[in-house]
């Protein structure tokens, strides 16, 4: 692997068929249910929390915007939870892009009502390519830990060239202790009871950095129980 910029080295602890192969598997056929309970791994108790979390941390740049939310775009939209619960009451329209039929097909039932304001997408995120300057607001939450950081890196950068101008793509992961992660240096560790990694908080940083996001600002989200992992919320714009 080569050595970025930065000098930070993208190196992935398996190949990209094997890692793929397991988180394809795992979200077409392990995620049993087409549910909220289904697509949060079982703890479906933090959905109202996450959505009201969500609200307050847009709210801000939601303040200050003078223009309306034309496009959003949420990129692993399972069956539409967030795009329901944060991106129609503030959007015109919103794209959602998800790899399993499953979900997605759940997703449509879910939004009929607003089937002339959503659209959809079946696609994995290492291959979609959105067009450019289309959206106000990128949404990625608990997607990127099933990317590899090259897939994710790129998946950063064509978000934020898909960005209209004063636009934003927020970010909502889990992040995990230097300590506790045991593959690149302290860079991620593996959440295998979910097909995925947990990466650190510097790590993600870096990789913002790299796809050339400027961080705007970021929060902790307070609202979740203890046994979880840290779940943090990044603003990132595009860098001047």
């Amino acid at each position: 692997a080569r050595r970025n910029s930065l000098g930070c080295t993208l190196s992935w602890h398996c190949s990209d068929e094997e890692w793929y192969k397991s988180t394809l598997s795992h979200w077409t056929g392990e995620v049993e249910e087409d549910t909220i309970e289904g697509v949060l791994g079982g703890c479906g108790e933090v959905d109202a929390a996450d959505i009201i979390g969500s609200r307050k941390f847009i709210q801000p740049w939601l303040t200050q915007r003078a223009l309306p939310i034309l496009n959003a775009l949420e990129c692993g939209a399972g069956i539409g939870r967030v795009t329901s619960g944060v991106l129609l009451p503030i959007s015109n329209c919103v794209h959602l892009v998800e790899v399993s039929e499953k979900l997605i097909s759940q997703a449509k039932k879910r939004l009929a009502a607003h089937e002339n304001r959503a659209s959809f997408s079946q696609c994995s995120l290492q291959a979609f390519m959105p067009a450019q300057e289309q959206y106000d607001l990128v949404w990625l939450q608990w997607v990127l830990g099933h990317l590899t950081d090259k897939d994710m890196l790129r998946l950063l950068q064509v978000c934020r060239d898909a960005l209209r101008p004063g636009g934003i793509v927020v970010v909502k992961e889990n992040n995990a202790a230097p300590r506790d992660c045991e593959h690149g240096r302290g860079k991620y560790t593996l959440d295998k009871e979910n097909a995925g990694v947990v990466r650190s908080h510097a790590h993600y940083r870096t990789l913002f950095a790299l796809a050339h996001l400027r961080l705007v600002r970021f929060e902790r989200e307070l609202g979740f129980p203890e046994d979880l992992y840290p779940v943090r919320m990044y603003q990132l714009e595009r860098q001047a």
